[in-house]
């Protein structure tokens, strides 16, 4: 930087010099060295993050640099839905949601519904909607 306060054209012994020197530089000098770091490099080519087969690659110091924040790549109306939602809380249900409640069965009733494996609470509720189904027209 001149007296002017203007940011001189860097070379690449400048560049070096100062990378080896332990001085503070100010905000402008630095931009001006990054900025000049880039044209050196020249357009950089991106790498397919995926090979012939489907498989991703291990990403690079690179690959995050190039990477842009979410709120600039996704949808305006998707980014406020992400951001309105805390973590953890459920979107819009599709269906009417089911209703907690609190019961007493009998013993024999809950072993059966347990014995017969994974998902025994639902094929319960099954189970009830159809007795539903068969007893509404009597109701």
């Amino acid at each position: 930087m001149n007296k002017d306060g203007e940011v001189k054209e860097l070379t690449a012994a400048d560049i070096r010099a100062m990378r080896l020197g332990n001085e503070v530089l100010p905000p402008d000098l630095w931009k001006a060295i990054s900025e000049r770091k880039v044209e050196q490099r020249g357009p950089q080519k991106k790498k397919p993050l995926t090979n012939k087969e489907g498989e991703v690659r291990e990403l690079t110091a690179a690959d995050f640099r190039l990477m842009r924040p979410a709120s600039e790549v996704l949808p305006p109306d998707l980014w406020k839905a992400i951001c309105e939602r805390k973590v953890g809380q459920r979107g819009p249900q599709k269906k009417a949601t089911k209703i907690s409640i609190t019961l007493r069965y009998s013993p024999e009733v809950v072993n059966y519904f347990k014995s017969t494996g994974e998902g025994w609470q639902t094929k319960m509720d099954e189970a009830l909607k159809q007795w539903i189904k068969e007893h509404k027209s009597a109701a």
